[in-house]
């Protein structure tokens, strides 16, 4: 019987899990602009913080944390499934010469 789920699956759902984040923080931090007064957003997909500058206070948008994890979880899991069906035709292929 096969393994549902084994290191393949780990493996894969990390590299998935912290490519996505390390891609979101670039697509984040890319068009930054140096103000230190100006009220600015981070976050890709969603808005997980909100400044104001020096008026007013940052704020955590729990929302926008939640879906990112949630996407990035989606993310590793997915990749994880695709690398689970496609290991074993890479890994366990015999070579016919």
């Amino acid at each position: 019987m096969k393994k549902r789920f084994g290191w393949q699956f780990v493996v894969a759902f990390g590299i998935g899990f912290l490519g996505f984040i390390l891609f979101a923080h670039y697509i984040d931090r890319r068009n930054r602009v140096i103000c230190f007064d100006c009220a600015e957003e981070f976050g890709f997909p969603f808005t997980y913080l909100e400044t104001g500058g020096q008026m007013f206070a940052e704020r955590m948008v729990w929302q926008g944390l939640f879906g990112n994890l949630i996407i990035a979880m989606l993310v590793g899991v997915v990749l994880g499934f695709i690398w689970n069906i496609i290991s074993p035709k890479l890994l366990f292929r015999k070579d016919v010469e």
